[in-house]
């Protein structure tokens, strides 16, 4: 049944559980209340368009940007999506977001700083490990850390998926790992500024996190500090990567990493176009080993 707003369809999915797709037309909607909430076995997909006939999933749905597609909003006041769970009862892969602009969100900010409170500017997952395909998640801000994206005690999968622009005040400011082992595939994360990592925060002997074909550079941070400004493992965290570039860090090797001190050529960053110029050596350095049959998450 075709419903109005986004809030509207994710509050009645809620409820209805006989509900196990939502599809988005392209525009602007916004979170409600304290942030729009994905549960168990409902997919999610924006990008459609009736009026220029992409009516299904068959059909090549609008890519997400700052100004195109479908656009899921916080309106500066609020975060845009909320996975908070609990260990008793979790959220998992059957969970699906796919084809969407996150921007603009912004949590309360509380006088007692905790997790989940000022963290997560765009999306929190909180023992919540959904599959994130497709995204363009854009200008958020946490007051704590991961103002993109902040998994704790998640293995959310990450793809497809370009995390720029967004900031956080303490570190993290595009996504913070808290005893999260995430799995980052095809993604860029470009851009991002904080306090103290500016890319991704990884922390906890259970961040074991995996990175494929993917890109993190030119990020900033405040503090001068000698931790890496895009990519940070802490408290035993590690992070494993394969066909991927990490900027001041990675070195070419066995597993198809490129060289840090590489450029990566993106075709147009001030205008946020983060595909990649003809000319740069990413191009053709991926694998398709992580969209096989049998792999986890299941992207094939």
């Amino acid at each position: 049944d075709a419903l109005g707003e986004v809030s509207e369809a994710f509050a009645e999915a809620q409820t209805d559980l006989s509900i196990t797709q939502i599809w988005v037309d392209k525009g602007t909607y916004s979170a409600t209340g304290t942030g729009l909430r994905m549960r168990n076995n409902l997919q999610i997909y924006g990008g459609f368009d009736p009026d220029n006939g992409i009516v299904d999933l068959t059909d090549k749905r609008i890519s997400p940007s700052a100004t195109t597609g479908s656009i899921l909003t916080g309106d500066n006041v609020r975060r845009v999506v909320t996975n908070i769970f609990t260990p008793g009862n979790t959220l998992n892969d059957t969970a699906v977001l796919n084809g969407f602009t996150i921007t603009q969100g912004n949590p309360t900010h509380t006088d007692s700083p905790s997790d989940t409170a000022d963290s997560g500017g765009g999306i929190i997952n909180q023992y919540a490990s959904p599959k994130l395909v497709n995204l363009f998640v854009f200008d958020n801000y946490a007051h704590d850390r991961g103002g993109g994206i902040y998994n704790g005690n998640s293995s959310a999968a990450l793809v497809n998926t370009v995390v720029t622009r967004n900031s956080s005040q303490y570190s993290g400011g595009g996504i913070y790992n808290f005893y999260a082992p995430v799995k980052i595939i095809n993604s860029t994360i470009a851009h991002n500024h904080s306090e103290r990592v500016g890319g991704v925060r990884n922390l906890g002997l259970e961040s074991q996190v995996v990175m494929t074909n993917s890109i993190v550079s030119g990020n900033t941070k405040t503090a001068n500090d000698p931790e890496n400004v895009n990519l940070s493992n802490l408290g035993g965290a590690t992070i494993t990567y394969h066909h991927s570039f990490v900027q001041q860090l990675t070195t070419a090797d066995a597993q198809g990493n490129i060289d840090g001190a590489l450029d990566p050529l993106f075709v147009n960053v001030p205008a946020n176009n983060f595909r990649l110029l003809s000319c740069s050596p990413m191009i053709n350095a991926g694998t398709n080993t992580a969209f096989a049959v049998g792999q986890t998450p299941d992207l094939s």
